[in-house]
């Protein structure tokens, strides 16, 4: 993927990324050319910014990532997917219990039916006088 993005691995570099990818949480949603192509842009953008100061950079230094350009800043966080997912699903169905919940009550603000029905919560509008 490097290569053919026109760029090298400099010392360290594999190194920094297979400490990275062994940092992360393998299960059913994580895949493994999405992980290297982010952790790839994310090194590109990172090599950017420590060339920007370089008048005159070579082409060497253009195309060669090094094992800080891997790692950036700070090493990216684990995420725990399962666990997000499940936190999700419950976030999810607390909402749907609250809404039943809701729409269940008693004095529930329920839209009238049709023109001219009242709501249960809504007063009755006032008669109108025969003549």
């Amino acid at each position: 993927m490097v290569k053919g993005a026109d760029y090298d691995l400099g010392d360290g570099a594999l190194d920094a990324f297979t400490s990275l990818l062994a940092l992360q949480t393998r299960d059913e949603t994580f895949g493994n050319g999405r992980f290297a192509r982010n952790v790839m842009e994310a090194a590109i953008g990172h090599q950017a910014w420590r060339l920007r100061h370089v008048e005159h950079p070579t082409v060497d230094e253009l195309r060669t990532l090094n094992s800080d350009d891997v790692l950036g800043d700070a090493k990216p966080e684990t995420v725990d997917w399962k666990a997000e997912d499940a936190a999700l699903e419950q976030e999810a169905a607390e909402e749907a219990s609250e809404k039943k919940d809701a729409a269940g009550a008693p004095g529930a603000d329920a839209p009238a039916d049709k023109p001219g029905d009242v709501a249960a919560d809504e007063p009755a509008p006032p008669a109108k006088e025969q003549p």
